[in-house]
Parts: structure tokens; sequence; C-alpha cells
């Protein structure tokens, strides 16, 4: 395996799998159905994508594909034998649950284990995958046993938005959450079902975040109507509904929606060109002086907002490059700048330079564990790179309006 930091890195050897596989021979494995990986693969890649498949075992093989003979086989019991970490465990937990008071200390549980795995900015990608996995699973079963105890039977699937559906939850808080329901049954639905479901995220901690449900058709008019006219039905408000993912359901349901955003736009919207003049609402300060923040006005300030200052700037505006492509299927902030750098290649250093700035914002809020941060409590080191982090985002920014507010 591949050298990673943090607790969660200390996984079993590759040698070792290996040595396991040649002594005691290739474990029962469906591998036409298996996930796999390539030989080196590092440990935080692997708990990622056994997160995301829901599944106890990756298989190496030889290029990484189900065609290539198995190499080794990592599973969820040698991540716990070797680094005391089982975060695949752990989901499988969370979505057995049957009561809150099963769910209150297993997100606990997830905290801390994320807490464990952050050693440095560069390990949130990884940790926040981890993080928002175990959230996810938390509010699916949230959404599962509600319906059964309502017996509200008529939801086709279940929507997350925001940093939940981004992949950037590395603590567990209130996800944003509805539901879609089946037109045809849109009209028997009562509100218990979402009643129930608001009450089973309260009760385990997980706050409320619950949007109202709505029919599918009622889905595709609130994306219709916010592109034809961003306006009249505040854009600005309604911009997390453009970071969405599945939740739970129907999993052709975010990519109907997202052609019928794409119709939407390509008819002449302005929606791109206003969020990204949206992206002025709220920028960086210039520097720290004195133990105080400086904003880019000359007033200073006792704290430092890293939500408003620094992620949701960069957020809005990946929001908008992503956008730009007519398309909810990616809703990472990271992985919206990676892919606008493939497509802005003359831009490739703001785009990653931002990138780079919104780990550390998020890697240094996460630790404080609180909106605000003083700057007095960080040290020299750490306001260095957050102003660095500040010059970066103001740069994603400035190239942000001169792509796109001129659309307006």
């Amino acid at each position: 395996m591949a050298v990673d930091r943090g607790s969660i890195a200390k996984a079993p050897p590759e040698e070792f799998l290996r040595a396991r596989v040649a002594r005691a021979g290739t474990p029962a494995l469906d591998v036409s159905r298996a996930l796999t990986a390539r030989p080196g693969i590092g440990t935080r890649e692997a708990v990622g994508a056994m997160l995301s498949a829901r599944a106890g075992e990756i298989a190496i093989t030889g290029d990484g594909t189900r065609a290539s003979p198995v190499c080794a086989v990592l599973n969820a019991s040698d991540l716990a034998l070797f680094c005391g970490q089982n975060p695949m465990l752990l989901q499988r937990e969370l979505l057995a649950s049957e009561s809150p008071a099963e769910v209150r200390p297993l997100l606990a549980l997830s905290d801390r284990m994320v807490a464990s795995a952050l050693a440095q900015p560069y390990d949130v990608d990884d940790c926040a995958r981890m993080g928002s996995a175990l959230t996810a699973a938390a509010a699916e079963t949230c959404v599962r046993r509600s319906s059964e105890a309502a017996r509200a039977g008529v939801a086709r699937g279940w929507l997350s938005f925001g940093s939940l559906a981004r992949g950037e939850m590395l603590r567990a808080s209130s996800p944003s959450i509805a539901a879609v329901y089946d037109d045809e049954l849109a009209s028997d639905r009562n509100g218990a079902g979402d009643a129930a479901c608001a009450q089973w995220l309260d009760e385990c901690g997980l706050g409320s975040g619950l949007q109202t449900g709505r029919s599918f058709s009622e889905w595709q008019r609130l994306y219709q109507e916010t592109a034809a006219d961003p306006l009249a039905f505040d854009l600005f408000a309604r911009r997390e509904f453009f970071d969405v993912s599945l939740l739970w359901g129907d999993p052709t349901l975010v990519g109907q929606l997202s052609a019928t955003l794409a119709d939407a736009i390509g008819a002449g919207s302005l929606l791109v060109g206003l969020l990204a003049n949206d992206t002025l609402e709220h920028l960086p300060p210039l520097t720290f002086y004195r133990g105080l923040v400086l904003e880019l006005d000359g007033q200073e300030s006792a704290g430092l907002d890293l939500v408003r200052t620094a992620l949701e700037p960069v957020t809005d505006a990946a929001r908008v490059f992503g956008l730009s492509q007519h398309s909810l299927s990616v809703a990472s902030t990271l992985d919206r700048l990676e892919s606008a750098a493939s497509l802005f290649p003359q831009h490739d250093r703001v785009l990653r330079e931002a990138a780079d700035a919104f780990r550390i914002a998020l890697y240094q809020q996460t630790l404080a564990g609180v909106p605000v941060i003083q700057p007095s409590t960080l040290s020299r080191y750490e306001q260095r790179l957050l102003k660095t982090a500040f010059s970066s985002v103001l740069r994603l920014l400035d190239l942000t309006r001169s792509l796109f507010v001129g659309a307006i």
C-alpha cells in the first residue's frame, strides 16, 4: 500500500496481503462484482472507495481491473487489525441502526475517527469523504426508519444538498436533505413522512436541515424556473440546491434533474453569470495584523470567519465552473476545480492554488470546531498559510468574474 499520514493510514502492507493470498489462496470473492484497485493504491484511497461502494473488501489485481488476477485482498478487518480504525464497520452499523439511541454514539465515534485521521490540510480530501459517507449513512437510516414508522411509502427517493452533497462534511452536523415523491402518488402525502424524519434527525443529533419534500415534477420546476428567471426566484438563496447528490432511492434522479437543468440553461439562462457575480458577496481578508484580521477595506476585526471569507467564496466559484457545463453530476468543490483546470488549462495554476486554499481553510475550520477563529490562537506558520490562501481565493474570484460575469 502507498504511504499515507494519519492514524487511518497505518494499514497492512501490501506484501502482507500478498503473502496471505499466497499461503491461503484467494478468499471466496465474486471477482465479477468485486470492488478492485491497482497495486500500490493508497490506504486513504482504498478506504474512500470502500465507503463509496459500501463494500467490506477491495481486491487488488494486476492492473486494477476485474479481468486481471487477484494479487491481494484488503478488507475491513485488516484495517481494524493494523490501525485500530474500521470506518466500513461503522458505516454498516449506522445503516443497521434501529433507533436514535444507537445512531448518536456512532456519530460521535465518526467524529473522533475523522479527527484522528486529519493530520494536515492535504488529508482534507479523504477525511471529508469519510465523514460525509458516515453522516450520509446516518441520514439514510433516519429516512428509512422514519418512513417505516410513519408508513410513508410514496417517496421515490431522497436528495442531499450543500456540504453533504459536496462530500465536505468532516464533522457530523445538520444535513440538508429532501424527499422526491412520485408524481402519481404525491397527492397522497400528508406530511407525516417529513415530520417523522425531522424528529429522527433531531433525536440523532443531526439538527433540522430537512427541506420541504416535493414531487419529481415540482423539483424539475424548481430548476427550470430558477434558470429561466434567477432574480425572481432568488437564485442566491437557492444556490445550494445546485449542489445535489442522491442520498437514498432511485439512482436516476440526479441525472434526470441534471438533464432538466441543462435544457433550461441552454435556453439562454443568465444563471451562470449571476452566480459568478454573486461570488463578490463575501471576500477574504487582506492579512493579519497585531492579532487582528485586517479586511480589504481597512477595517479590523477580532475574529476570522473562515466559512464566510474563504470556504463559501471558493465553493461559490467552483459551483459556477460546474454549472457552466450545464450539469449537476459533479457536486464536490475540489472535483469541480479539478474539472475546471482540465477545461481551462491556461488557468490551471489559479484553480489548483484555489483548491489548496480550500483545503487549508477547511482543515483549520475543522480543527477549531467553531465558526469564528481567534487569530491569536494560530501559529505564525498557520497564519502564513492562511494569508497565502486568502490571495489564492481572490485570484479565483477575479478569474470567475472575468470568465463568466460578461454572460449577464
